[in-house]
């Protein structure tokens, strides 16, 4: 081998040698979590509220969720038969407690006259009313839009009897692009699932 060959051969080991390092020190660095953990939210009470006046509490739940929901990432419809699961944006809370905790927020901020509760949390509380929520639908599609179905009905705990029934669909137009604006959208449907609830109650109360 003269020694230009030799030359050569020993620059290119020692840089396949340099390669095998880099590639061994990428595979070995930790990489970047490109997941990203979202909430629900609810507009913030006001300051000072006053004491519920009516004894007996109004039980938000049980909650039932479908079962596509139950996973931590986010869902987005793709049309009535599809849905994509994402890799990366998952919910900071099980999506059943959010909606529960920003539903009971929503219409505890609206019916002053009694406690809101989750049931079955405060079972030690005595209770009045009861609302079980069960959700058919509760995802974006990939415009970011919102859509809301839900069955309910407002259950009389003292003698049992269901006062009223209810199936609401609240269709929630996303306010700007990204996975931010559509769980704004969320939010805000919840909101007008809780003002339903909360005009029921009210009614059930003045009939």
């Amino acid at each position: 081998m003269t020694p230009g060959v030799a030359s050569m051969s020993r620059c290119a080991s020692v840089l396949m040698l340099c390669a095998a390092i880099c590639a061994g020190c990428s595979f070995l660095s930790p990489r970047q979590d490109p997941s990203r953990f979202f909430l629900l939210t609810s507009p913030p009470t006001a300051a000072s509220q006053s004491s519920p006046e009516e004894a007996g509490a109004i039980a938000i739940g049980p909650l039932e969720l479908p079962a596509y929901l139950a996973g931590p990432t986010l869902v987005t419809r793709i049309d009535e038969h599809e849905v994509v699961v994402s890799d990366y944006e998952r919910w900071a809370e099980p999506l059943q407690d959010g909606f529960a905790r920003v539903l009971v927020a929503g219409v505890s901020d609206q019916i002053t006259s009694r406690k809101v509760v989750v049931f079955p949390a405060l079972l030690s509380e005595e209770l009045r009313y009861r609302v079980p929520v069960r959700v058919e639908r509760f995802d974006r599609d990939a415009s970011g839009d919102v859509e809301l179905w839900a069955s309910w009905s407002i259950d009389d705990v003292k003698d049992g009897r269901t006062l009223e029934s209810r199936r609401s669909r609240i269709m929630q137009p996303s306010l700007g692009a990204g996975t931010e604006a559509s769980v704004a959208a969320m939010s805000e449907a919840l909101q007008s699932l809780s003002r339903e609830i909360a005009d029921a109650l009210r009614a059930v109360e003045s009939g």
